[in-house]
């Protein structure tokens, strides 16, 4: 009787100390990580996917100066007044288109304006954000293992080797 007594005093005092050292249910430890990664893709020398006319813009340019030299046999004589006209003339307007162009790929858009534009190079620098979680689960309490200690015999406690269940008190 003093014996069962004993075991059960051993066994209600084991789950006490098992209850204080034992972590509450789902306090597994996560662990974190975030990287941020930053690619380049260059693009040289990208082909537009389309061209169109936005507007026409007026310009002034000076003229050279060829001087007042006049040649002595022009083909043309009835316009010569005309062309003496023209070289009096110290500028001249002229139209200019102004394009815009379409440049596309899967990674990048790109719109460029102007007198004949182009897009030399584009370089995109996509980040990719990469999140690891690590969850460390709680370690087992229960296990079945080989066992060494004393047991409880008819003929009282004795020394005991075999395959067993056990309970982890503490791990290290």
């Amino acid at each position: 009787m003093k014996n069962i007594l004993l075991l059960i005093l051993g066994l209600i005092m084991g789950f006490a100390i098992d209850a204080w050292l034992q972590p509450h249910k789902g306090s597994g430890t996560a662990e974190v990580t975030r990287d941020t990664i930053w690619d380049t893709i260059a693009f040289y020398q990208p082909i537009s996917k389309d061209s169109m006319v936005l507007r026409y813009q007026t310009i002034t340019l000076p003229l050279a100066k060829l001087g007042n030299e006049m040649p002595d046999s022009c083909p043309d004589q009835e316009n010569m007044g005309a062309i003496t006209a023209f070289l009096d003339r110290d500028s001249i307007q002229l139209e200019i288109p102004i394009t815009q162009k379409h440049y596309a790929d899967t990674a990048y858009e790109a719109w460029v304006s102007g007198w004949q534009p182009s897009l030399d190079s584009l370089k995109v620098f996509p980040r990719t954000i990469r999140t690891t979680e690590t969850i460390h689960a709680k370690p087992k309490r229960w296990g079945l293992g080989i066992s060494a200690g004393a047991a409880m015999t008819p003929r009282g406690a004795e020394p005991y080797i075999g395959i067993g269940i056990h309970y982890s008190i503490a791990a290290f």
